[in-house]
C-alpha cells in the first residue's frame, strides 16, 4: 500500500520526503496566499528500503541508524522550509505588522503568553508526522512471505524494539529550524499503521521548535517486561520529555502510554525505584508538571500510566498550586500497580480465573539458525512453543485472582488524589471543571471529580439532582467484579467529603 500524496482538499496536503513531493510543496505554496489557506500537513517521512530477506529478521541497530539519520534529514528539510517562508513573510510584512500573513500562527511578541493560552489551533498550521519504509505498507510483499516458525512472523513485530531517534551528528546543537506556523503536533492517528516506534526524546526536540505549539498528541509503547533495561530507558526518557519540553504555551495535551499490568497477576510487576534511591519517580515528576502549565486547559493521559499520586498531586498541596490556573479538565488511566512494584489489589490464589490457551506444537522442520543473523536466509523467529516471550512478560498465562483492594496499598494511593484540591471557596482553587483518574485492573476503578455547576457527563453515573449539581462532587465507582465483602475505608470517604463535597459510591459498600 503506497502513500498517497498532493493535495486532500483546499486546506490541507499530504507531503513525503521524498524530494520531489517536497519541491511540488514548495512550488504550490510558492505564493504567500496560498500558504494563508494552508491548515493541515500531513508529512510522511519515507525510511530506507528493507530487502525481502531483512524484512524477515528483526530491525538490525544498523538498520537502526540509517532510519535514525533519513528521519532527521526529513525533519530538516520539512522544517527548514516552513522557517524559510515565515522569513520571507515577515520580511515583506515590513513595518506593517497588522499586514502579516495568516500562516504565522502567533508572531513573535503580538499577543501576550497568556492570550495565546486561549487561542484555537485554527489560525495556524496541523502538523501530522508519520514514517515507514516502503516494505512495511507492502501488502503484497507481506503476502508472498512464508515461516515455518511457531507464533507471528517476525515482520509482525521487527521494529517494536527499536525507536525512532534524531540522529544529533546531523541535528546540530542549534536543533531543528524554528517555525511558528505549526500550531497543532499529531503524532498519534498515523504511527499504527506502519508499526514504528517514536523515542520520546524527538517530542522535546520538536516542541523547541514549534514555540507556538498549543495542541499536541503523541503515542508511546513501552518495550516488554523481559527487556528491563530498554524499558526503564524509554520510561526515563518520557520523564524528561515531561519535564523539561517546552510546553508552556500548550493548551491540549493527549498522550496514550502503552505498558499495562503483566496478565498473569501472580508475577512482580516491576519496580521503576532505584536501589536505596529515595528520591521521586521521575515520570510523576514529569506529570506533575504538565499538569501545572500556565496555559494547559485539557490534559488526557490515556492507556496506562504507573504514578506516584503523591508525587503528581499531593507535593503541589503545599506550595497552593497542583493544578496550572487554567486547566479545566484532566484524565488519568492509571495501572493497577504502584511505581514501586505493587499490586493495589489482593485475592484468593485458589478462587483464580485462568486461561492456559494452547501451547503451538514446535515445528520439527524449524531452522535453527542464528536468531537476528544478517548472513542466514531464514527468517527469525519467536523462541519455540509460542509463549515464551509471554511468560517471560508476565502475560501467559492469564491468571487473574485481585479482586479486592490492598487496604495497605490502595488506600495510600487513592488518598493524595482525592486530598488534593482546595475548598472551593478558596481564591486560589483553580478553574479545575473535572477530574478523571482510571485504575485498570482486574475490577476497573473510576474515580471523578466534578466542581460545583459541572453536570456529570458520565454514562457510569446515575442522575443527579439540581441541588447536587450546585455542590462539588467525587464518584467512586467499581464495575463488577469487586470483593462483595470489601467496604471503602471511613477515612477516605472523609477526605473525600472535605470542602463540602458530596461522596457517591457505585457497586462498592462504605
Amino acid at each position: 500500500m503506497s502513500v498517497p500524496i498532493g493535495p486532500e482538499d483546499a486546506t490541507s496536503i499530504r507531503v513525503t520526503s521524498a524530494p520531489d513531493s517536497l519541491a511540488n510543496f514548495s512550488s504550490t505554496y510558492s505564493s504567500q496566499s496560498c500558504r494563508r489557506s494552508l491548515k493541515k500537513i500531513h508529512y510522511h517521512v519515507i525510511l530506507p528500503e528493507i530487502t525481502p530477506k531483512r524484512f524477515k529478521k528483526l530491525q538490525s541497530s544498523r538498520e537502526a541508524a540509517a532510519n535514525d539519520a533519513e528521519f532527521t534529514r526529513a525533519l530538516v528539510a520539512l522544517f527548514t522550509l516552513l522557517s524559510a517562508w515565515e522569513a520571507e513573510e515577515e520580511q515583506n510584512a515590513g513595518e506593517d505588522a497588522a499586514s502579516a500573513p495568516a500562516l504565522t500562527g502567533v508572531e513573535a511578541g503580538s499577543v501576550s503568553a497568556a492570550e495565546v493560552g486561549t487561542r484555537e489551533d485554527t489560525t495556524g498550521i496541523a502538523l501530522i508526522l508519520s514514517a515507514s519504509a516502503p516494505a512495511d505498507l507492502d501488502e503484497a510483499l507481506h503476502a508472498s512471505l512464508r515461516h515455518r516458525h511457531d507464533g507471528p512472523p517476525i515482520w509482525d513485530m521487527r521494529n517494536d524494539f527499536k525507536y525512532l531517534r534524531l540522529d544529533p551528528s546531523i541535528l546540530g546543537t542549534a536543533g531543528l529550524p524554528q517555525t511558528r506556523a505549526v500550531t497543532a503536533l499529531d503524532l498519534r492517528s498515523e504511527w499504527p499503521r506502519a508499526g514504528r516506534r517514536l523515542h520520546p526524546s524527538v517530542i522535546t526536540s520538536l516542541a523547541a521548535a514549534l514555540p507556538s505549539m498549543v495542541n499536541v498528541q503523541w503515542d508511546c509503547l513501552m518495550p516488554p517486561r523481559r527487556l528491563e533495561a530498554v524499558r526503564r530507558e524509554i520510561r526515563s526518557s518520557l520523564a524528561t520529555t515531561l519535564r523539561m519540553a517546552q510546553l508552556d504555551q500548550v493548551t491540549v495535551l493527549k498522550i496514550y502510554l502503552e505498558d499495562g499490568d503483566p496478565r498473569d497477576q501472580r508475577v512482580e510487576p516491576g519496580d521503576f525505584s532505584e536501589e536505596d534511591d529515595n528520591s521521586d519517580d521521575a515520570l510523576s515528576v514529569g506529570v506533575g508538571r504538565v499538569l501545572k502549565l500556565p496555559n494547559i486547559t485539557h490534559c488526557e493521559l490515556s492507556g496506562f500510566w504507573t504514578l506516584d499520586p503523591v508525587t503528581v498531586f499531593a507535593a503541589g498541596v503545599s506550595t497552593g498550586l497542583v493544578f496550572g490556573q487554567a486547566l479545566q479538565t484532566v484524565r488519568i488511566e492509571s495501572t493497577g500497580t504502584t511505581w514501586r512494584g505493587q499490586w493495589l489489589m489482593t485475592g484468593d490464589e485458589d478462587k483464580a480465573s485462568e486461561d492456559e490457551g494452547s501451547e503451538a506444537p514446535t515445528d520439527s522442520d524449524a531452522s535453527e539458525a542464528a536468531f537476528d543473523s544478517a548472513d542466514s536466509d531464514t527468517s527469525d523467529f519467536a523462541p519455540p512453543g509460542g509463549r515464551a516471550w509471554a511468560r517471560e512478560d508476565g502475560d501467559f498465562p492469564q491468571f487473574s485472582f485481585r479482586n479486592r483492594p490492598d487496604d495497605g496499598v490502595f488506600v495510600p494511593h487513592l488518598l493524595p488524589l482525592v486530598s488534593c484540591l482546595p475548598a472551593p471557596e478558596d481564591s486560589s482553587s483553580p478553574a479545575l471543571r473535572s477530574l478523571t483518574y482510571v485504575l485498570e485492573m482486574s475490577v476497573a476503578f473510576y474515580v471523578e471529580y466534578y466542581a460545583a455547576g459541572v453536570q456529570s457527563e458520565s454514562a457510569r453515573m446515575r442522575s443527579v439532582t439540581e441541588e447536587d449539581v450546585s455542590r462539588p462532587r467525587w464518584h467512586l465507582v467499581a464495575m463488577d467484579g469487586v470483593d462483595e465483602e470489601w467496604a471503602v475505608p471511613e477515612h477516605l470517604i472523609r477526605s473525600m467529603e472535605s470542602g463540602g463535597a458530596i461522596v457517591s459510591i457505585f457497586g462498592l459498600q462504605s
